[in-house]
């Protein structure tokens, strides 16, 4: 667990800190596709990889998926709703495999976790 890259703005690349895992942080803005990443900007400044965080509940805690909540969402990944494929202009059917997490790729010199 390293935690996760905060980048000067969404379309950034320079990351200038990095939030801890655990550590919250609020949103500034709504989130918008960069370059094929979710990013959303952050307070006081900065954004962050949506995909890397967990929205908090009410009560602080965070919402942690089911097991079987997992396991659905597992066994539907690859699949693209019709809705979305023909939005895109697709017909359908199995989605690309996914290119992988900004800040794996490009940010963090593609190495693993």
């Amino acid at each position: 667990r390293l935690g996760a890259p905060v980048f000067e703005s969404p379309e950034s690349w320079t990351a200038v800190a990095t939030v801890p895992v655990g550590v919250a942080v609020v949103a500034a803005g709504p989130p918008r596709m960069v370059e094929g990443y979710l990013m959303v900007p952050i307070v006081p400044s900065g954004a962050v990889e949506l995909t890397l965080f967990r929205e908090l509940s009410a009560d602080g805690d965070a919402n942690v998926p089911t097991e079987q909540e997992l396991r659905q969402t597992l066994l539907n990944i690859s699949r693209v709703p019709k809705e979305l494929a023909e939005a895109v202009g697709g017909g359908g059917g199995e989605a690309d495999p996914p290119i992988g997490r900004k800040s794996r790729n490009k940010r963090r010199g593609g190495s693993p976790r």
